[in-house]
């Protein structure tokens, strides 16, 4: 009898689970911004098994580990905003026909119209091609 209602409260519970449960069209839209260490779940359909990852893994893991800001590739690792500069960023890029590789240095920044301001960038290579 004791096993009996268990069993009972035990299917109440999951049948709860069942109807509570979503699809993910049923699930809200995002609002907002993401965070670089925000998770994200993965279905691997090969394995079958759900996997997370950081938003950071996987900007590591597409695009060499590079997000794209103003037009300059911009290194992921360490960021915690995907779309303004942060000091410490490092980037590269062409401007014309001028290829620079550099760092922020201090902020407000804005590229490529402060690239040739040495209080908020340096830059490691400043080419031009002819």
């Amino acid at each position: 009898m004791a096993n009996e209602t268990q069993i009972i409260a035990n299917a109440a519970a999951i049948q709860q689970i069942l109807d509570q449960a979503k699809s993910i069209p049923q699930l809200p839209a995002l609002s907002g911004l993401l965070s670089l260490t925000d998770k994200i779940a993965f279905y691997i359909e090969s394995s079958g098994v759900t996997v997370y990852a950081t938003l950071q893994d996987l900007l590591a893991s597409v695009n060499g580990g590079f997000i794209f800001i103003d037009g300059f590739a911009v290194v992921a690792e360490g960021k915690t905003t995907l779309i303004a500069w942060e000091v410490g960023d490092r980037f590269s890029g062409w401007i014309g026909d001028r290829y620079v590789v550099g760092k922020i240095i201090s902020l407000p920044v804005v590229l490529p119209a402060d690239i040739d301001d040495d209080t908020k960038v340096k830059l490691a290579i400043d080419g031009t091609i002819f």
